[in-house]
């Protein structure tokens, strides 16, 4: 009789127990969902979309105990992106003349990763490999985004929006954009090295550049034939570069 009433007193603790865990997790679980509601309409910037006035009260009263945050960086994303492309200015002899004569021609330079040349497929990332310097390349249009957007809108021609880009370097382009261009110039071979094989020249015996020109382009993929659900969604169109 000892030993059956044992068992029952351990069930019904157990029980118990389960119970008080599942209202805990339960209570956790509408709390984390009431907080992520006013996180998600707050992110989402929309005018007509406001939080609730119970969820945003129970998102400022947590909020110190960070149980419902962004957790990364990426938790919000451009819709799209510049590209940089650079160019190096070289004299090449235009053999087309006669007598032959030399012309200048700008040289696009090429990186293992980030885009560039359109007729080469995206390359494979190994697992657990970072390529620093494309990624840092990857950052860079978003500093110059806000400044060229803003010039396109009011009508600026290119000549002004590269002067607007000249007149805020010290404070758009990171400390190592600079030295990088000029690792470039110099033939560094270890920076050469980041730069992967180049399709219109040989860096390494290539004499120093006459002039360097920095571009932002807009890459997009090439819309598949006959699908006006595409069309609908990404419009033909001057992007405004």
């Amino acid at each position: 009789m000892c030993v059956q009433g044992t068992s029952v007193l351990q069930r019904a603790t157990e029980s118990l127990v389960a119970v008080l865990l599942g209202c805990v997790a339960g209570s956790f679980y509408i709390l984390f969902s009431l907080t992520s509601v006013a996180l998600f309409l707050k992110l989402w910037q929309k005018p007509l979309l406001e939080p609730p006035a119970l969820c945003a009260q129970l998102y400022g009263e947590l909020a110190p105990l960070h149980a419902c945050n962004l957790y990364g960086l990426f938790a919000s994303v451009t819709t799209s992106r510049y590209e940089v492309v650079i160019e190096e200015l070289h004299l090449v002899e235009d053999t087309s003349t006669h007598p032959p004569t030399t012309r200048e021609t700008w040289v696009e330079l090429d990186f293992l990763y980030k885009p560039g040349d359109v007729d080469r497929r995206p390359p494979w990332l190994w697992l657990g490999h970072m390529p620093r310097l494309d990624w840092r390349l990857w950052f860079l249009p978003l500093r110059l985004a806000r400044v060229v957007n803003l010039a396109i809108r009011d009508g600026a021609s290119p000549a002004a929006v590269s002067a607007a880009l000249q007149q805020g370097a010290p404070s758009l382009y990171p400390a190592w954009w600079p030295v990088l261009l000029a690792r470039i110039c110099r033939r560094q071979p270890e920076v050469l090295a980041l730069l992967g094989p180049q399709r219109n020249i040989d860096l390494a015996r290539a004499p120093c550049p006459r002039g360097l020109r920095v571009s932002l382009f807009d890459f997009r993929f090439r819309p598949p034939e006959n699908c006006p659900l595409y069309a609908a969604f990404f419009p033909e169109g001057d992007p405004g570069n």
